[in-house]
């Protein structure tokens, strides 16, 4: 079942709005299709809606889901509640479409400042394998927290190095993922022009759909 309605004004503010009225538990978009100098000057609806969504929020991509041919999706996880929430809605759209998981982590050089992990940016790591180590722990007591949520999905677990945004859209395509699903942090605008946004970062790239948990 389904109804139509016809909005006046911008979809990126007419959209939360409609979410508010309806108490939507999801809003689907999909991406534009208009080119980077195109969107540079009138910006893109999906990438502002992905800056704070106002629920659950898919973005189609072109190529679609292959939902008869074995489907595998990907989580991005940082260990906040945020990634938390993702992960569960990612291992519930596993269990329902009969999807294997990959959760990744994605190690930053030390001198990045983004881990929320208390006492990480006072320990002395001689080199990225002593971190990447370290990573490695902490995802596992991550999933283990997580482990009623899990149960019944195929889980496949990843810690990469490098940059969040370019690691987790290069994995995503080399492994041809069908979906990816990240949670955000709610950032305001100002901090997100200074310290970069990993979800927007991904919504610009992904070659795949994306589904985003809004902040708590």
């Amino acid at each position: 079942p389904y109804e139509t309605e016809l909005l006046d004004g911008r979809p990126r503010d007419v959209l939360p709005e409609l979410v508010d009225d309806l108490e939507a538990d999801w809003l689907a978009t999909g991406v534009t299709g208009r080119g980077a100098l195109s969107k540079l000057i009138v910006g893109s609806t999906s990438e502002a809606l992905a800056h704070n969504p106002p629920c659950n929020l898919a973005i189609s991509h072109p190529r679609g889901i292959e939902w008869d041919d074995e489907p595998t999706i990907g989580v991005g996880v940082d260990f906040t509640d945020s990634s938390q929430r993702a992960t569960r809605l990612a291992a519930e759209f596993a269990r329902n479409i009969d999807a294997s998981l990959h959760v990744l982590h994605v190690v930053s050089p030390p001198t990045y400042e983004g881990y929320p992990l208390e006492g990480l940016a006072d320990t002395d790591f001689e080199d990225m394998s002593a971190l990447v180590d370290r990573m490695r722990s902490e995802l596992d007591g991550f999933l283990d927290d997580l482990e009623s949520d899990l149960e019944g999905v195929e889980i496949r677990r990843h810690v990469l190095s490098g940059y969040p945004t370019e690691e987790i859209t290069h994995f995503a395509e080399d492994e041809e993922l069908d979906g990816l699903f990240v949670g955000t942090a709610g950032r305001s605008a100002m901090a997100d022009f200074v310290v970069g946004s990993v979800e927007r970062g991904i919504v610009k790239h992904a070659p795949c759909s994306l589904f985003l948990t809004p902040p708590a």
